[in-house]
């Protein structure tokens, strides 16, 4: 699953209804319930267009809790979603 630029994420509760939200308070376990379509490039990733947060329904005990781990190798390159690429100040070559 991939969120963009275009994703939109909502929360549903009882007393609130339909809420707009965001990625970041998305918590592990919490039930989500996606809209998307294929990526072109990966067909095995799914482009996330709505989301919907279910905060009031509780997680499945049968589903195990991962703990997520730091990754050692992290290796994004920055874009400015134009498809540029943004280079570092300390990798410019003099």
């Amino acid at each position: 699953m991939d969120v963009s630029t275009i994703s939109k994420i909502y929360v549903y509760t009882k007393e609130g209804g339909l809420v707009k939200s965001g990625f970041s308070k998305i918590k592990q376990g919490e039930r989500v319930f996606s809209i998307g379509f294929p990526d072109k490039k990966n067909p095995n990733k799914i482009l996330v267009s709505r989301a919907i947060r279910l905060s009031d329904v509780p997680s499945n005990p049968l589903i195990p809790k991962y703990k997520l781990q730091p990754t050692q190798d992290i290796s994004v390159t920055p874009s400015t979603g134009s498809g540029m690429k943004l280079v570092p100040l300390n990798n410019i070559q003099k």
